[in-house]
């Protein structure tokens, strides 16, 4: 059970490493376009020039504001499971020693 446990931990601290980081990018992406003096609505991040997440067209500040508040909440909630899942693995071995 603590081998699991620990695979487990390291899984949702890597999850939750992968998801600050896009949240970060859309963050980004999403303050870039709020910037006036742009023609139309560009993206200029690494998640765009890597993987082409937002595609080429049709974006708005609204779909930008919406991808950076869903991987927000996203990252939000793999802390707070990450956070329990060390918890519960101290309690557990305090628990057994």
């Amino acid at each position: 059970m603590k081998k699991f446990t620990k695979i487990f931990r390291d899984v949702t601290q890597i999850l939750t490493l992968i998801s600050l980081f896009v949240t970060v990018d859309f963050g980004f992406q999403f303050l870039y376009n709020l910037i006036p003096g742009h023609d139309g609505y560009a993206a200029h991040g690494l998640m765009q020039s890597v993987f082409h997440v937002f595609g080429d067209h049709d974006w708005t500040l609204d779909k930008f504001f919406s991808a950076f508040e869903q991987s927000a909440w996203l990252t939000v909630s793999l802390l707070l499971l990450h956070c329990s899942v060390g918890l519960s693995d101290r309690l557990m071995s305090e628990k057994d020693g």
